[in-house]
């Protein structure tokens, strides 16, 4: 669950300072693109250019993070060249976590690495597993990779970040100032990351993964001001 807060920001739901980074909008066809400028994942940088990114919009009604093809493959092959020990980030073709396999279990296992995004004005938004992966209720309980290449078919925006990074931070859409702010959120993490999850190969459920819905997802906490 998370919290909407509609006309201000709520100190009880987030601690520190918000960071702010300023909105983009040259080539936006939408409300709330900025300029993403880096991504970490496991401490190593593997975009490197607002290039790779394009334009990238922050989208609560978008359930998965949907991110250039490009980026994608890199994304790929760093998980299989340094964590292929982890269930399902290696195997048969078609049978990886990439391919949209998920792993069977109580608990997310332990081992999977962070990403870290990093915008303009130096604003830095540290994604955990327990963020990007997608929980789906059982019986059997599956954890699915919750960021996908997009899709050709949807051009603009390029790169598209919803619930399963919005969940990670205080998210303040500031239309007034032309802005996105970010801070540590207050709340229990989403998921839970322990030792002893039963680790094999299920595929997707038969209801279809949703990639975009009408509304605010409540995944997370923010404000609208």
């Amino acid at each position: 669950g998370g919290v909407l807060s509609i006309g201000g920001t709520d100190r009880r739901h987030y601690k520190g300072e918000i960071k702010w980074t300023p909105m983009m909008k040259r080539d936006c066809i939408w409300e709330y693109c900025v300029a993403a400028l880096s991504l970490d994942l496991g401490g190593a940088t593997i975009v490197k250019s607002l290039t790779e990114f394009g334009v990238t919009l922050i989208d609560s009604g978008t359930t998965q993070s949907l991110l250039p093809p490009g980026i994608m493959r890199k994304i790929q092959a760093h998980f299989q060249a340094h964590y292929c020990h982890l269930p399902l980030v290696c195997g048969p073709p078609g049978k990886t976590l990439f391919d949209d396999h998920c792993i069977e279990g109580d608990e997310l296992p332990r081992g999977f690495p962070t990403f870290t995004w990093r915008f303009d004005n130096g604003v830095n938004v540290v994604v955990t597993p327990e963020v990007y992966f997608e929980r789906w209720r059982g019986p059997p309980l599956r954890w699915c990779l919750g960021i996908a290449a997009r899709e050709p078919e949807l051009g603009n925006p390029n790169t598209t970040l919803g619930d399963t990074f919005m969940a990670a931070a205080y998210v303040v859409f500031d239309r007034h100032n032309s802005r996105m702010g970010f801070a540590d959120p207050v709340r229990p993490a989403r998921g839970a990351v322990l030792p002893g999850a039963t680790q094999r190969a299920v595929p997707l459920p038969t209801q279809p993964r949703t990639r975009a819905h009408l509304g605010m997802v409540l995944g997370y906490s923010g404000a609208m001001l």
